[in-house]
């Protein structure tokens, strides 16, 4: 049996951690990225969008941001996705990369736990 594509999965931890929200500071979306066409005939062009090695999975846990790159069983990461994971870690934001969902609700709930019990100080 084939393990579950990357969009599958995807797909799969938003619902999982987007049903989190009606109890916690919580909020994720899917960062699409790429290049294609738009309109027709004369009126046709190329539009290109998003920032090359952006995250699939982008979000805020109790005001700190987080972004969750999706792989596959096999996948690995591209030289933009590691450059975009240390500048995430650089601004102070979190990063992972998740190839399923119980372990990606079981990240964004640590960080969660961490954040209401240390709130950061002003």
């Amino acid at each position: 049996m084939s393990s579950p594509s990357e969009a599958r999965i995807v797909t799969a931890i938003l619902a999982r951690l987007n049903a989190m929200d009606n109890d916690n500071p919580v909020y994720f979306w899917r960062a699409n990225t790429g290049a294609g066409r738009v309109g027709k005939g004369s009126k046709s062009r190329f539009v290109a969008f998003g920032i090359a090695g952006t995250a699939d999975i982008l979000g805020c846990v109790a005001g700190k941001f987080v972004a969750i790159e999706v792989k596959s069983s096999t996948g690995l990461l591209s030289p933009e996705q590691l450059a975009w994971w240390e500048k995430i870690r650089k601004a102070g934001g979190e990063y992972t990369v998740m190839r399923e969902v119980i372990a990606a609700d079981k990240w964004v709930r640590q960080i969660l736990r961490q954040a209401l019990t240390h709130p950061p100080t002003q």
